[in-house]
């Protein structure tokens, strides 16, 4: 059946809140040179490798103006339709990974469909850049980002007001007779599920995109934390991180669920040579609820496995409670740091435009004002504005110099306790796996000395020893 592909389909927006702008993202994903308008910055990716190609898709029977083809022109376009709103929603985003089985017109045979699908939908343009997997990263990360318009767009350019189907709460919705934004990103990952897996059918593979969690699938699995791009880059230098480990654990422990699951399947006698009962049907139930709450549920697992794994959650929930309490204490300390660096700061604000004050009422002096007036070259405002310069240089650079301490005095804390907290679930998830092995060994030698008991017995012939 071969390995099944990987499902991945992210909603992103920018905004202008955020500091993000249209035209450096697109520049970003295309690996291109587009200089931003609004701004007068030229944002250059020319030397980014791994994007392989791109496709810009219009609404269907819609003629669109000739500059929306150009992605410089397209991205300035968006950015000019939003005016000065310093909040202002500039471009949305769907980043896809797109199934490493398929060869590389078939991925874009399916993005493309999805890009029509979306810019049919919103009656937005959809322009899309395909990714190759990182050369330090996991090779079958093939994705493409799917950048779309916030405004529709027609043969006159962006209609005046903007599609919402990602930000309609409850109320909204239900007097509109539309989805809420969080069903319109559920309903979006559906459709990307079926089409990713129309096009892994029509290449001869298995249909296995779904867009569910491993809950409502059924599935025994745990989910893992998403990294990010600081946590991946810092992961791929070698270094370790908090989420790493945390999913390094995941990974883990889903294999060993796997495992004992594999493992149950295989030897399904026990100490006594009895057959036991086959499991629960239900998969992800709870080892604690699949030994039966009931006298009358019959019992799937030994009850010294159940008391082994009674006591290992137990042991569990005891470290996360610790670890609940000191990440309590450490946001207090947090906050109480907040607080002093706010009055700080204050201090620090009054400090400085007492001095800029000071500095100011010396060039302000009626003998000094005179001097200006008489002053022919100049010399002496080229020498006030050279020292007011220096004043504020000197104070920006006290300012960073605080900030910079403070980052430092708030953050390093908790990221230590964060990754000592991994490493003692780490710790104990191998532990634990190290019991749950040493209990199936025991189980294995007690079958194999009861089964040489049984075939001792019956090569015994009670006359031969008279």
């Amino acid at each position: 059946m071969g390995e099944p592909a990987h499902f991945h389909c992210q909603y992103k927006k920018f905004t202008r809140g955020k500091g993000q702008s249209a035209v450096q993202a697109a520049a970003y994903r295309l690996a291109a040179r587009l200089r931003d308008e609004r701004t007068d910055l030229s944002h250059d990716y020319t030397r980014k490798g791994g994007v392989t190609g791109t496709l810009t898709v219009t609404p269907s029977g819609m003629a669109v103006p000739t500059w929306a083809q150009n992605p410089t022109k397209l991205w300035n376009e968006v950015e000019a339709a939003e005016k000065s709103n310093p909040r202002a929603l500039v471009m949305h985003e769907w980043e896809i990974a797109l199934p490493h089985q398929l060869t590389a017109s078939q991925r874009m045979d399916a993005a493309r469909e999805m890009a029509q699908f979306i810019a049919d939908r919103y009656g937005s343009l959809a322009m899309a850049a395909f990714h190759n997997p990182n050369r330090n990263g996991d090779q079958r990360n093939y994705h493409v980002h799917l950048m779309f318009t916030p405004r529709a767009i027609g043969s006159e350019g962006f209609s005046r007001s903007k599609f919402r189907h990602y930000s309609l709460r409850a109320a909204e919705a239900e007097l509109e007779d539309k989805m809420t934004g969080a069903e319109e990103i559920v309903f979006m990952k559906a459709q990307w599920a079926a089409i990713g897996n129309r096009h892994l059918e029509r290449a001869g593979f298995a249909a296995t995109l779904d867009h569910r969690s491993y809950e409502e699938q059924g599935v025994d699995l745990e989910p893992q934390k998403h990294m990010g791009p600081d946590a991946t880059s810092q992961e791929r230098r070698g270094e370790r991180t908090a989420k790493g480990d945390f999913n390094r654990a995941v990974k883990d422990r889903n294999r060993n669920r796997q495992a004992w699951r594999q493992a149950w399947e295989q030897a399904r006698i026990d100490i006594t040579g009895q057959h036991l009962p086959n499991p629960p049907p239900a998969a992800a139930q709870d080892f604690a609820k699949a030994a039966g709450s009931s006298k009358s549920d019959p019992p799937a697992l030994p009850r010294a496995f159940v008391a082994l794994m009674d006591s290992q959650i137990q042991e569990r929930r005891g470290l996360l409670n610790i670890h609940i309490a000191e990440r309590k204490k450490q946001w207090e300390m947090e906050q109480e740091k907040k607080r002093l660096q706010k009055r700080h700061w204050a201090q620090l604000y009054r400090r400085q435009s007492k001095e800029k004050k000071a500095l100011e009422s010396r060039f302000t002096t009626w003998r000094q004002r005179l001097l200006l007036k008489i002053d022919v070259t100049g010399r002496l405002m080229k020498r006030r504005e050279t020292t007011i310069q220096g004043l504020e240089r000197l104070q920006k650079m006290e300012r960073a110099k605080l900030g910079r301490e403070f980052r430092q005095a708030i953050h390093d804390p908790a990221d230590r306790l964060l990754n000592r907290h991994a490493s003692e679930l780490v710790v104990i998830d191998a532990r634990h796996m190290a019991q749950r092995q040493e209990w199936l060994s025991r189980e294995t030698r007690n079958q194999a000395l009861l089964q040489r008991l049984k075939q001792g017995n019956r090569g015994h012939d009670p006359s031969r020893g008279r």
